[in-house]
């Protein structure tokens, strides 16, 4: 005879002439315990295991609608995240607008089988967080963009009014000037990086009247910058001298006569760090120029290094710097000293045209800048070699 013994523990008869009434049956033995207790255990990792998977479905389900409901946003972002998420009382958790998560999750959670849609219905409300908080910053940061568009369009038209305009007419580049200010103004931001770019802005918009008024007048913009000043021969100081007497100095050899950590000093001194090396360079072919367009060819050279190391971020890796606020200074003064150079070399090239034999020893020059620079390596940066094309 072939008994069978049923697969789920609680199917199992007793026999019935030993069945005590249902009121004072007892446990089970031990052994059919302990299969009732695995067989319970399998069953809550198994639904755990397809409600992970089906969570991770839901999961890509959502992010494909938050992408079509980006894709679609306006360019501003606005409407981004109720669109999506609806908008729920932050007190009382209630939802007073569903968005299209809702409907979503809902459908999902219909076709879910029945034992899932208690373990992903509990998820909701986690989804929801995180999801509204992803949508948010997206919303923030597409209408920061679209401001920063905005502005750089502004901005553009106004420096190219300030280019094209008189540039004596000071009633005219206050007003494109005021009008990049304005539009500033009226932007979301905190307030350090709205004192950073009205800064940028302002220096942007003196940068385009000087440019302008080399292209016009560069003697007038020589005095512009500071008045001509006179050299120890009664001869006019260069446009780069007026610029950079005005310009802090930097590490042992960056400013103007600032040498050797001193004001007119040697080359003994080694430079701070990498950027410190370019002005010592700097310093040096000043040192043994012979003619204007040797410090046009000087000039040139610095900046191409400079535009080198901010491009590259070279600030950020130099073993010298030590600090954030280190490496930030270091980033702000060759920006500050790049923008200056490059309206001193517009200035001195407009005073002083490059004759055909310096164009000439530029580029045996260069060549040979180029052949040092891979022999001396940038571990050997302290010789005094600047890097970049000029």
């Amino acid at each position: 005879m072939v008994h069978i013994i049923p697969l789920f523990a609680d199917q199992r008869r007793l026999d019935p002439g030993n069945a005590p009434p249902p009121e004072a049956a007892g446990p089970l033995d031990p052994y059919w315990q302990e299969v009732a207790d695995h067989y319970e255990r399998r069953k809550a990792r198994q639904q755990a295991f397809d409600t992970e998977i089906a969570a991770r479905r839901l999961g890509g389900e959502i992010a494909s609608a938050e992408a079509d409901v980006a894709a679609n946003a306006p360019a501003d972002g606005e409407g981004l995240h109720h669109a999506m998420y609806g908008e729920v009382d932050p007190h009382t958790g209630r939802v007073l607008l569903e968005g299209r998560f809702d409907t979503l999750f809902d459908n999902f959670l219909k076709q879910a089988p029945p034992e899932l849609r208690a373990g992903l219905a509990s998820r909701k409300p986690a989804l929801r967080e995180a999801g509204s908080v992803r949508m948010a910053t997206q919303q923030l940061q597409r209408r920061a963009q679209y401001e920063q568009d905005h502005l750089a369009a502004v901005q553009a038209e106004e420096l190219d009014t300030i280019a094209k305009s008189d540039p004596d007419d000071h009633v005219a580049f206050e007003a494109a000037r005021h009008a990049g200010l304005d539009l500033i103004g009226k932007m979301n931001l905190d307030p350090e990086s709205r004192l950073q770019a009205e800064s940028d802005w302002r220096e942007r918009a003196a940068t385009a009247r000087i440019e302008a008024l080399i292209a016009r007048d560069p003697q007038r913009a020589l005095e512009m910058l500071g008045g001509a000043g006179v050299t120890r021969d009664d001869q006019p100081l260069s446009l780069s001298d007026r610029v950079n007497r005005n310009m802090p100095t930097y590490g042992n050899y960056g400013g103007r006569g600032w040498t050797g950590g001193t004001w007119g000093g040697g080359f003994d001194v080694p430079p701070f760090d990498i950027q410190d090396g370019f002005y010592k360079q700097h310093d040096a072919d000043y040192h043994d120029a012979k003619t204007p367009g040797d410090t046009i060819l000087a000039d040139r050279k610095l900046a191409a290094s400079l535009k080198s190391y901010l491009d590259n971020e070279d600030y950020a890796t130099d073993p010298a710097l030590k600090t954030d606020k280190e490496r930030g200074d270091a980033s702000k003064y060759a920006r500050l000293a790049l923008r200056a150079f490059r309206i001193k070399i517009a200035g001195d090239v407009a005073l002083h045209p490059l004759s055909a034999a310096e164009i000439s020893a530029r580029d045996e020059a260069q060549r040979a800048y180029d052949d040092a620079q891979a022999a001396v390596g940038r571990a050997r940066f302290e010789s005094g070699m600047s890097f970049g094309n000029w």
